[in-house]
């Protein structure tokens, strides 16, 4: 019986799960993150457009990872056992943990020369994925990226910042870099996404059996 090493699974693993949305979702990322100076040198009396550019990039990653984090093929893995997936939807999160941050870190060393900004940017990644992968893993394939993408149309409409300068209360991808209670809450949202996804797959794409 021929049996597939543990590399080839997983690579099968990550295919199934949208490996290919996860890069382009990476690539969006970047270019976000990196056409931002350009958005504020251009409309010097808008500087807020590049500051929503670059507080919300990781969005597009949090949107990715919540269709992500569903089974596509919840009858063809019946018999896989229940500790081997729970391996592989360990390694496929820790997996597109490490791509997202380090394309939000390199992004925000190529833009800025200081600590603040790749801190924040793997903040707000990490925050991303959490909301994500909870959207993912309670509504519908179709709904999943709802909550991020709603999100980020209500921080383009009403802003970020009050008329004093300062972050909104709801506004964390805009807290400082850092920010206690904002770290707290990426860093928790991101745990138990994942935690809750290792255990159980998301809800799975496929029809329900008639």
């Amino acid at each position: 019986m021929l049996r597939m090493t543990p590399a080839v699974m997983f690579w099968l693993f990550a295919r199934s799960r949208g490996l290919a949305r996860i890069l382009v979702a990476a690539v969006l990322v970047v270019a976000f993150i990196v056409i931002a100076p350009t958005e504020v040198v251009a409309n010097p009396f808008h500087d807020q457009r590049g500051l929503l550019l670059v507080a919300l990039a990781p969005v597009f990653a949090g949107m990715a990872w919540a269709m992500s984090v569903q089974n596509p093929f919840a009858d063809l893995e019946g018999a896989t056992g229940s500790a081997r997936k729970a391996t592989l939807r360990g390694a496929w999160t820790i997996t597109t943990t490490i791509v997202f941050l380090v394309v939000v870190v390199a992004g925000g060393m190529i833009v800025s020369q200081t600590a603040e900004m790749p801190l924040m940017l793997a903040r707000n990644m990490l925050l991303s994925m959490g909301v994500g992968g909870l959207a993912g893993l309670v509504l519908p394939r179709g709904a999943a990226w709802l909550p991020l993408g709603l999100y980020g149309i209500l921080c383009a409409l009403v802003g970020m910042v009050d008329l004093s300068g300062q972050a909104r209360l709801w506004a964390l991808p805009y807290y400082d870099a850092y920010s206690i209670t904002a770290g707290v809450v990426a860093v928790s949202a991101w745990v138990v996404a994942a935690a809750i996804y290792v255990a159980r797959d998301g809800t799975s794409v496929e029809p329900p059996p008639t």
